[in-house]
């Protein structure tokens, strides 16, 4: 006669704790890619008067260009906003 051995489950390992970062270190980092992005805007216009200027079929380079053109603007419309929230806010603390 054959012994069959009981399956016990195993409990999953927990996953590691997840890293969050401070409000200081989320600006800087937000910042920097703010500031990728607004160094790459430069390429994506000359990417688009070139593709422009030849009337090639690059499809794929002007949507690209587009795109980063777009987060560029995004994240600046993002900065202002988060500056003027910043202000009410301690303005708002001001007045109590």
């Amino acid at each position: 006669m054959r012994h069959i051995t009981p399956i016990i489950p195993i409990p999953p390992i927990p996953p590691p704790p997840r890293y969050r970062p401070t409000a200081c270190c989320r600006r800087a980092v937000v910042t920097r890619a703010t500031d990728r992005l607004a160094q790459a805007c430069t390429e994506a216009v000359a990417n688009l008067v070139d593709v422009m200027a030849n009337s090639g079929s690059d499809g794929s380079r002007v949507s690209a260009s587009k795109a980063v053109i777009d987060y560029a603007y995004k994240a600046i419309e993002l900065e202002d906003l988060a500056a003027r929230i910043e202000r009410l806010e301690e303005a708002l603390n001001e007045t109590k």
